[in-house]
């Protein structure tokens, strides 16, 4: 995936599958991957999810709010594949800044040197563009230095919390509105205390059962395959490209090394990707190919998610 290569692509620096899947959903234009007047081609796993969602009333559009029984399904899911799309744009079109920063300042001084005759109000003109351009330079020049760290850094830390919220809401959703609920959890979880069931689902505090929920799945289980387990509890199977659970187990626990660990390796991101060849106490560098990896598995992931919500057993379908 090129996440900002010159003239790779002509979607903003993208030329990601993800992107050309995604983008008409997410800009709510049903009409930039039309196929015989449709949004999606017939028998894609997106593709089927929207016919899905179109028959039952998803709440992609706030206004069908009272029309859309299903909104408390495919809102956080929709939501999260237009944030790996918008953000896999910014990243793009930033990075593709930053590489053009740097030539910046030596184009403009070739361009002054072929003014004929220039005044002194001209040159001068020119030199204020150059020392303006030149200013970035020095950020342009480290972050370069780096492999743009800093950039593919802060997407890692978006991208995560992007994925950890659309989860998040999807179960909460089905803590509120799954009628038998209490018997799912109980059948993920059955050495759950009583007094964090009953605190998340009548006390308040749904969000505290969900921690306490995931703290007794087994520990061999990835960062990732525990949250795919709870969402199975509520019907959801999601199968994942190979690869992708590890990756993005590798991108939960890269965001803690990033915020809490100013991206020094500590012995947690060892044990809970022990597959990286970082050792404790290295600097985790996140790639202009890494980070294409990660946006290709959030992306496979939302896509996923969407194809699971439009087969769940609490879905409603309007009567023929």
């Amino acid at each position: 995936m090129a996440l900002g290569e010159i003239g790779g692509s002509s979607k903003a620096g993208i030329s990601s599958p993800i992107y050309d899947l995604a983008a008409p959903i997410c800009r709510r234009s049903r009409d930039l991957a039309a196929v015989d007047g449709r949004p999606f081609a017939a028998g894609t796993v997106l593709g089927t999810a929207l016919e899905k969602i179109q028959d039952t009333g998803s709440g992609i559009n706030p206004d069908d709010e009272p029309a859309a029984p299903n909104a408390w399904l495919f809102g956080p899911p929709t939501t999260l594949l237009q944030y790996i799309v918008d953000e896999q744009v910014i990243t793009s079109v930033t990075h593709r800044a930053l590489l053009n920063v740097r030539a910046t300042p030596l184009l403009l001084a070739i361009a002054r040197e072929q003014i004929p005759n220039p005044t002194d109000q001209t040159k001068d003109a020119w030199q204020q563009l150059i020392n303006l351009s030149a200013g970035d330079f020095g950020f342009a020049e480290k972050e370069a230095a780096t492999g743009f760290n800093t950039l593919f850094s802060h997407a890692a830390v978006g991208t995560w919390g992007a994925i950890e919220t659309s989860i998040e809401n999807t179960l909460l959703n089905h803590i509120r509105k799954v009628s038998d609920v209490e018997t799912v959890i109980r059948t993920s979880a059955p050495t759950l205390k009583d007094k964090d069931l009953r605190r998340g689902l009548e006390g308040g505090a749904p969000g505290v059962l969900l921690k306490r929920w995931e703290g007794l799945l087994p520990d061999t289980l990835t960062t990732m395959g525990r949250q795919l387990l709870m969402l199975q509890a509520f019907g959801l199977y999601i199968s994942l490209k190979p690869g992708s659970e590890q990756l993005l187990s590798e991108l939960a626990e890269l965001r803690n090394v990033i915020l809490h660990r100013g991206g020094v390796v500590d012995q947690r991101f060892k044990d809970k990707c022990p597959w990286r060849p970082d050792k404790i106490g290295d600097r985790m560098l996140v790639s202009h190919e890494l980070m294409g990896s990660y946006f290709d598995a959030a992306g496979d992931f939302a896509v996923m998610l969407i194809g699971a919500i439009a087969k769940s057993p609490y879905i409603y379908t309007a009567p023929s």
